[in-house]
């Protein structure tokens, strides 16, 4: 799609034999480590559901910010692990949603561990990573809305609308409190970042 919009287009990924692009340039790449890219090279990144498998996500953001043009944009996908299913688990079993770490013990090569989800985040960690790495968020959206016409969707309704109200009143002082009450982090099981590069790292 972006080669056909008129995009030089490169990707990445730790298994070539599992991610080809027809017409975009590969590189095998451990995103825990420095990406293979000059400085200030791109224009846009998009890294699509890759940030929750990183040992270190804070030095993703850092290289993606090396590598990009000033005013250059990233679009971040990733696990929303701030949904109201995800409250609760969280609260009843001290875990989020999306965390993996039921390992295979006869199995516990680099590929299978990186390909779980060790290190989900939410939202408030990653608008910290992109602020002290030089990036200013501009929009935060959702897709894989959790809602349906089911009894269990209207439990999680009835403990969303308490949510939101504990956090209007309890949280209103504190950061992010207007923000972790929006229907994109209640609702939706993806949290779609938007961010542009104004400063150096």
């Amino acid at each position: 799609i972006f080669s056909d919009m008129g995009f030089e287009v490169y990707s990445a990924d730790l298994d070539e034999k599992r991610f080809k692009i027809g017409g975009a340039v590969f590189h095998r790449v451990d995103l825990n480590k420095n990406l293979p890219y000059p400085d200030k090279f791109f224009e846009h990144i998009v890294s699509i559901e890759g940030i929750e498998h990183l040992e270190n996500p804070h030095h993703l953001i850092k290289e993606f910010n090396r590598i990009l043009k000033a005013g250059g944009k990233i679009i971040l996908t990733t696990p929303n692990i701030l949904t109201v299913y995800s409250r609760l688990r969280y609260f009843i079993s001290g875990s989020p949603d999306w965390l993996h770490t039921d390992l295979d013990t006869e199995n516990t090569n680099l590929y299978n561990i990186l390909r779980r989800h060790i290190n989900p985040i939410a939202f408030p960690e990653l608008h910290f990573i992109f602020k002290k790495n030089g990036f200013l968020l501009q929009s935060i959206s959702g897709s894989g809305c959790i809602l349906s016409w089911n009894f269990k969707s209207l439990i999680f309704s009835f403990v969303g609308i308490i949510l939101k109200l504990l956090m209007l009143s309890v949280l209103s002082k504190r950061p992010f409190s207007a923000v972790l009450s929006t229907k994109e982090l209640l609702w939706n099981e993806t949290l779609i970042l938007k961010a542009e590069k104004i400063k150096d790292a």
